[in-house]
């Protein structure tokens, strides 16, 4: 696997992981100066809270006040807080909050996300005794470029440098060892129940390399639709013995959190225990609520959760094109997989799989994502100690170091050719990266090259992202090494020649999951026409045409008149209805030829001297 960037030492200490989550962040750190001696825990402010919930609001004498606290406010103080800002990332949307004046103000997502990121820090440096300024922090596999930009920016912002964003898919598989199971080869489902929506990966395993095989995101499968329908029921419930109240509840803002609040705890009893009870004094009018609730009731009201979740996997195991039986385990994480619900459907679906995770031995797997990003951020600090070190096997180290790939290829062509993409950064290679090309111009003075993302290696079906000139007389005809490299994020292409950067592209191309979707199938679809003969014969006869047109080393020497009759014939050429490209380009490679030669022989004429010595002898 290709190393990351790690040119500076990083101190283990100063580092943290961070599952940033739409209900509630996760802070997990890494100790220990050796791969064998790292061992990851999961970060415990001293209010003795495992997480931060995902809430913001203005404080009574300004400020912020975050977490817990905030999210008690709720009920009382709606308007001066806010919440789940993790959907709003990577957006142009604004966030209208009432700060301590009373004054409506408007922020941004990145303002409140960096707010959380700041807290979460802090509590790690409080708890670690250290300050931890650097973070390895979980995005969605499926996060476009926009959005990994947001988060970098809130990180900014927090003052906090990001190692490296990783796909909550890869901090999963890390926190469970798999890059560490050489003998455990093999097709893993990863199902990660969060607050909103439940994804599903496919992650390959060999040799400790891990692949994405596919991914889906399943909406409305999760705590949140759970805690719904459980409000649903209390409201139904109230109406019955209080009728016309319930619906008052809905409108009522105060209540409407007082009963969410009391939902949640709920829906987090029942997954420990059959029963639970919800009591709120005065929830609305001056009225309690006190009603039992059993799991079997909130099952049934959720039961067409199960139905979505076993299409979402049959849909994702078509994708991989594997069935059931190809799964070698079963890893659940997040929030909500406690849900006897839903590891019973998993396990029904899956007929009873070892459920590594299950019994919680190994990791708690709410707890999976945070400790993935940590292990992530301390195989970094240990690679970076190892900087300039001779005699280092650097290369063990970083087959354990798990990197983020590419959604799309990123290929290039050399100037107005015409011709095939070459591939630089293929789809699925990870980041960041590097790469040193050479390469002759022999177009001019300069050296053009066009970068494309896409899968096609005709550059008419990719995306152009940008142009790179570098100009030097001397590319026209001696080699040129020149270095491309992506950043971290896999958005920031950049090509290095002679000690001078120039930038491909800033940001990247901004596509999101179903754009990749499009082009990856329209690859699929076109691979049979990109890998025709015909195709890399057309790009070749396209690329001699150019190269004859543009480089003075074969017209420069030849009369007007000849170089008019060898246009003449390319124009013939690229008009001539005969679409075999190959035979056109014997057919104008010989034309081009015997003028060309008719030159060389009157300059083989002219160099002939003879030489007469006056004694009639052999010519030596």
């Amino acid at each position: 696997m290709a190393a990351l960037a790690t040119s500076t030492t990083i101190n283990v200490n100063n580092t943290c992981g961070i599952d940033f989550g739409l209900s509630a962040c996760k802070i997990a750190c890494s100790r220990g100066k050796t791969l064998s001696e790292l061992k990851q825990e999961i970060t415990v402010d001293p209010m003795g809270d495992f997480e931060v919930a995902s809430f913001v609001a203005v404080g009574d004498e300004g400020g912020y006040v975050v977490g817990n606290t905030a999210k008690q406010q709720m009920a009382s103080r709606s308007k001066y807080s806010t919440s789940h800002v993790k959907k709003l990332i990577g957006t142009n949307e604004k966030i209208s909050i009432v700060n301590s004046l009373g004054k409506t103000i408007e922020t941004t997502p990145e303002k409140i996300s960096s707010v959380l990121l700041k807290t979460v820090a802090s509590i790690a440096s409080d708890v670690t005794g250290s300050s931890v300024t650097n973070a390895v922090i979980a995005v969605p596999h499926d996060y476009n470029d926009a959005q990994k930009q947001s988060i970098l920016k809130a990180a900014e912002l927090a003052k906090l440098n990001v190692l490296q964003l990783i796909s909550e898919t890869s901090a999963i598989a890390l926190a469970y060892g798999l890059d560490e199971k050489v003998n455990g080869d093999g097709h893993y489902c990863l199902v990660d129940v969060g607050f909103s929506s439940t994804k599903i990966s496919i992650v390959q395993s060999d040799n400790g390399m891990l692949k994405v095989k596919s991914y889906n995101v399943v909406e409305n499968v999760g705590g949140n639709i759970m805690n719904e329908n459980l409000v649903n029921i209390c409201i139904d419930q109230f109406n019955k013995t209080n009728p016309g109240k319930g619906d008052l509840i809905k409108t009522n803002v105060k209540a409407n959190w007082k009963l969410k609040a009391a939902c949640e705890h709920a829906v987090r009893t029942l997954s420990l225990a059959n029963r639970a009870n919800i009591d709120i004094d005065s929830l609305i009018d001056g009225i309690d609520l006190h009603m039992p609730i059993t799991t079997a009731k909130l099952e049934g009201k959720c039961d067409g959760i199960k139905d979505v979740l076993i299409n979402a996997l049959n849909e994702t195991l078509s994708n991989a094109n594997l069935t059931t039986g190809d799964i070698k385990d079963v890893l659940i994480s997040g929030g909500m997989s406690h849900t006897p619900l839903l590891k019973r459907t998993l396990a029904l679906y899956f007929k009873n799989p070892n459920l590594i995770n299950d019994d919680g031995s190994k990791i708690k797997p709410s707890e999976a994502i945070a400790l993935g990003c940590a292990k992530q951020a301390g195989i970094l600090c240990v690679l970076s100690s190892l900087s300039g070190q001779a005699n280092v096997d650097r290369e063990s180290i970083e087959k354990n170091l798990t990197g983020e790939v590419r959604a799309l290829t990123l290929s290039m062509s050399v100037g107005n050719r015409n011709g095939l993409c070459t591939d630089v950064f293929k789809r699925g290679s990870v980041v960041p990266n590097s790469k040193t090309i050479t390469m002759k111009s022999g177009v001019g003075e300069d050296l053009k090259l066009k970068f494309y993302v896409g899968e096609r290696v005709d550059p008419n079906g990719n995306v152009l992202l940008g142009e790179v000139v570098l100009e030097n007389a001397e590319y026209a005809t001696k080699s040129c090494t020149f270095n491309v490299s992506v950043d971290k994020t896999g958005t920031k292409f950049e090509v290095t020649v002679d000690d001078v950067t120039q930038t491909i592209v800033d940001g990247g191309d901004f596509f999101g999951a179903d754009e990749v979707a499009t082009m990856v199938a329209d690859a699929k679809s076109s691979a049979a026409k990109d890998a025709d003969v015909s195709c890399v014969a057309k790009a070749e006869l396209n690329d001699y045409i150019f190269v004859l047109l543009e480089t003075d080393e074969i017209l420069n020497d030849i009369e007007e008149e000849d170089v008019e009759e060898i246009k003449g014939k390319v124009n013939e050429v690229q008009s001539s209805s005969n679409k075999d490209s190959s035979k056109l380009l014997v057919e104008l490679k010989e034309f081009v030829d015997e003028i060309i030669s008719q030159y060389e022989e009157e300059d083989d004429e002219e160099e002939l001297v003879i030489v007469d010595d006056g004694g009639g002898g052999d010519l030596d």
